[in-house]
């Protein structure tokens, strides 16, 4: 390949976070995961191993966004992004846009064309103003289990209208509208479900934008939604290595959730796929890939506690001084005080 040739190719990466190269292998043998498959068998795959204390994702990002290790970035939170000192690869393509959907804890400074979606946990960065409706939207989505960010009809207008003009597919409206008519008339709870229907609204973005007369060399999209399963349903998963047993209608309700995580994934590698062009390099990285926790089972199991109202929790603890609330993760928020 010339030079000239070599200067010009695009990247599209894909990072879905917390997947374990044991699963992926396993549904793979099983025939559920097509795309997985076509894409191990015609790349070069790497396992690696590390011996850093802190193993978080929001750090390991960072690490391959980088090329340094946290002993030099030492972003250790969620939304530290403003800390960062270091160039992430991606401002190396000086001449040529960028498109980052969800990357975790970026710091974004470009001043040229690109697109910029912050991760919805990172509320100190500034989406590209093109996309902060639909940003806003997805925040409010993401974080309001913990309280703190208003969900209203306006944030939902606004990325309805967004979409609208960004590339939303037909096929990703009937996904919604099917998602909301099963939580409305199924007997089961498929609420949980609603986080691959948030990777498919995002992935019609980032093609609408892979596609226009932007041409990013680069193209980065970061999912969560399997990482999200394997926490909350491993038992459901795999009942025989825990202690506490699911019941059976959880079983019934949660048991192919890890599963439906890797098969959401799977569609979203063939619609990559089908996006890349012979010019065009795909990657798949994954990040801390999990194992089963049981650490909790002796007490019980974990449980975790989500005030509703700091207002009134700061001062029953006797805080007195003014502050703002940040959500993040399902138990974890930032509180700001003057």
């Amino acid at each position: 390949m010339s030079t000239n040739m070599q200067s010009k190719r695009r990247l599209i990466l894909l990072e879905f976070n917390e997947l374990c190269p044991s699963l992926i292998d396993k549904f793979i043998g099983e025939g559920v995961l097509p795309n997985f498959k076509k894409l191990k068998e015609a790349s070069e795959t790497f396992v690696t191993h590390t011996d850093e204390e802190f193993l978080e994702p929001w750090i390991q990002w960072v690490t391959l966004h980088t090329g340094v290790p946290v002993s030099e970035h030492h972003i250790m939170d969620l939304d530290e992004a403003n800390k960062l000192n270091h160039k992430p690869f991606w401002d190396d393509v000086a001449d040529a846009n960028v498109l980052l959907v969800s990357p975790m804890n970026v710091k974004f400074s470009r001043a040229d064309r690109s697109i910029f979606i912050p991760d919805p946990w990172a509320a100190s960065q500034t989406p590209s103003p093109e996309v902060k409706p639909f940003c806003k939207f997805i925040r409010s989505a993401i974080t309001g289990h913990a309280r703190t960010d208003k969900f209203n009809a306006s944030d939902a207008w606004g990325a309805v209208r967004f979409l609208g003009s960004h590339g939303v597919s037909f096929d990703s409206i009937k996904g919604a509208i099917s998602q909301l008519w099963q939580e409305r008339v199924g007997s089961l709870d498929v609420k949980w479900r609603r986080a691959t229907i948030l990777d498919r609204l995002l992935w019609d973005v980032f093609a609408h934008f892979w596609k226009s007369q932007r041409n990013p060399r680069v193209g980065i999209f970061f999912s969560n939604a399997t990482a999200h399963y394997q926490h909350k349903y491993w038992a459901h998963h795999d009942p025989s290595i825990f202690k506490l047993k699911p019941s059976q209608t959880e079983l019934d309700t949660y048991g192919q959730a890890i599963r439906f995580g890797y098969q959401a994934h799977d569609r979203l590698i063939g619609k990559a796929l089908a996006l890349a062009d012979s010019n065009t390099t795909l990657a798949l990285c994954t990040a801390l890939s999990q194992q089963p926790m049981r650490d909790y089972e002796d007490r019980g199991g974990k449980a975790m506690f989500i005030p509703k109202d700091y207002g009134a929790l700061l001062p029953a603890l006797g805080v007195t001084a003014r502050f703002r609330v940040e959500a993040l993760m399902a138990e974890e928020s930032w509180l700001h005080f003057e």
